[in-house]
């Protein structure tokens, strides 16, 4: 029973993830009820002296309970919405052979649609389905060529379970259409709220959230593996001046366009992010503080360089930069976030202390033995 507890919470979790693994929870689920009506059928079986139907419910129990364990130790997609309507078919199909009750096993087939158009989907369901109805219909239309095999039916019975099943089938797919397609959309959107959580809105970089799971990830790797990270924190100069004389679509023009050099500046690998306001975070994996200055200078020169392109009005600012580097030995990795933020802070007050446009530590060209790649200009 672990085994099978086992198996059905990893079905649960699962089960949000695709409609494979949603079709494998309900044939799971299907499956579970089975095993419940079962010892009611086999006890009924043995009472009326039917000896073979005792022995396929028996078996039938056997089999279950080791595909059940099975998928509990070996999980396999696809196994359990396969085995159950499979299973449950080929019951529908001996249950008409038999007749059951009074000759009602024929009642049984009308629970075969839904549960296999909610395990195996529209397409594949739809194959199966159409299998299964000409197994039923053959069935009772063979019933006099196969004699004593087959339970006798009135001749109404044929025509009537055969609309039945295909009236029950289509509004099974028309369910599971609906299903799949509410299921495809709440993913689509989830996706869509998840990555819009994590970006900035305005410049379309990372925001201070996804910035800080990835300098986590990030500071963790560093101190694995014994590589520097740098962080650069960038900053415009006079931003609210910009605000006030050219208004605040300009201002964010120039985040925007801020935003485009860093990314015409910075390594597939790098990360830049929007901080907060007119603060930009940019974090430089296995780079020592010399490189880091080396990009963090290119930027500022870049910046100063030209004035905000597509702009009606001559603007033009600067940017200053403070510079952390994780060039000590181990810390925490929760607690070195802060650190290197705050040491990146505190270089760009300095940044701003000594009279903006630079970047704070400053560093000799003539260190900087091996320059980072950066993108083209």
């Amino acid at each position: 029973m672990l085994h099978i507890k086992a198996a059905s919470d990893q079905l649960k979790r699962q089960m949000l993830q695709s409609s494979g693994a949603r079709g494998d929870f309900i044939g799971y689920c299907c499956l579970l009820v089975s095993l419940l009506v079962c010892p009611y059928l086999l006890f009924q079986s043995i009472d009326i002296g039917h000896t073979i139907s005792a022995w396929l419910v028996a078996a039938y129990m056997l089999v279950t309970l080791s595909v059940l364990t099975y998928y509990s130790l070996h999980p396999t997609p696809r196994l359990l919405s396969w085995y159950a309507p499979t299973a449950y078919s080929l019951f529908c199909i001996y249950s008409l052979l038999d007749g059951g009750t009074d000759q009602t096993g024929y009642l049984w087939s009308c629970l075969a649609p839904p549960l296999i158009m909610a395990t195996l989907g529209i397409k594949l369901g739809g194959w199966f389905f159409a299998g299964f109805l000409v197994s039923c219909v053959s069935v009772l239309y063979a019933a006099d060529l196969l004699g004593e095999w087959a339970a006798p039916y009135p001749e109404s019975i044929t025509p009537q379970l055969t609309i039945t099943l295909l009236s029950l089938g289509l509004l099974a797919a028309i369910i599971e259409f609906a299903t799949d397609y509410a299921f495809t959309n709440n993913q689509e959107l989830t996706n869509r709220l998840r990555q819009q959580a994590l970006k900035d809105d305005l410049t379309g970089l990372a925001n201070r959230r996804a910035m800080r799971q990835t300098l986590f990830r990030e500071i963790a790797r560093s101190q694995r593996t014994g590589r520097p990270i740098s962080l650069l924190m960038v900053d415009i100069d006079f931003f609210k001046k910009i605000n006030d004389t050219f208004g605040h679509d300009v201002g964010d023009q120039a985040l925007r366009w801020l935003a485009e050099v860093f990314l015409a500046t910075l390594r597939v690998t790098d990360v830049a992010s929007r901080w907060g306001g007119e603060e930009f975070l940019i974090l430089l994996p296995e780079t020592d503080l010399q490189q880091a200055f080396y990009v963090a200078n290119r930027i500022r020169e870049t910046v100063e360089e030209q004035n905000l392109p597509d702009c009606p009005q001559d603007v033009h600012f600067t940017v200053s930069c403070g510079i952390a580097n994780s060039h000590t030995d181990s810390f925490d990795p929760v607690t070195d976030i802060d650190l290197l933020t705050n040491m990146a802070d505190e270089n760009l007050y300095k940044a701003k202390h000594n009279g903006r446009n630079r970047v704070e530590p400053q560093v000799s060209m003539t260190e900087i033995h091996h320059k980072p790649e950066v993108a083209a200009p």
